[in-house]
């Protein structure tokens, strides 16, 4: 997983050598073995994402 999180940009558009062009705003989000990635600007879930997982360690 940290080796995952290290390739995505800071604010999300680009993954390793790819620039990706999202339909809304991206966030990512680490716990454990994981990495949750959260495409919108839904307060509501945002808050929960934050909740569950802690800040969002790449994404707008």
């Amino acid at each position: 997983v940290s080796i995952a999180k290290e390739i995505v940009s800071s604010d999300g558009t680009e993954i390793g050598l790819s620039v990706i062009r999202w339909m809304d705003t991206p966030h990512f989000y680490s716990q454990g073995k994981i990495i949750v990635q959260y495409i919108g600007h839904n307060p509501e879930m945002l808050n929960l994402l934050d909740s569950f997982l802690g800040n969002q360690f790449a994404g707008m």
